[in-house]
């Protein structure tokens, strides 16, 4: 679940733990079927936040949006960066 939000009592006790990368796309086949899951915000952030284990947050989040084209195909992604957030590691 993305948040705009956090409540201080949660974010004073998380520490840095390091920048990450995540991203949501989608090919459509002759350029209008497509072929899996529609791209999402939410989604490429989820997948951000799922590569450093313990994340809570992603602060400094950078969204781009981008379509490219080849023979017979075209692709959609959404890429989220940011830093973690969360509890220290042991």
């Amino acid at each position: 679940m993305t948040n705009t939000y956090q409540d201080k009592a949660i974010t004073d006790n998380l520490v840095k733990l390091g920048p990450v990368f995540g991203e949501s796309c989608q090919t459509q086949f002759l350029y209008i079927f497509p072929v899996g899951d529609s791209v999402s915000s939410p989604k490429a952030i989820e997948t951000a936040k799922s590569v450093i284990q313990g994340t809570v947050i992603i602060t400094d989040v950078t969204i781009d949006d981008s379509l490219s084209f080849g023979i017979g195909y075209s692709k959609q992604c959404i890429k989220v960066q940011g830093v973690a957030f969360g509890a220290q590691a042991l």
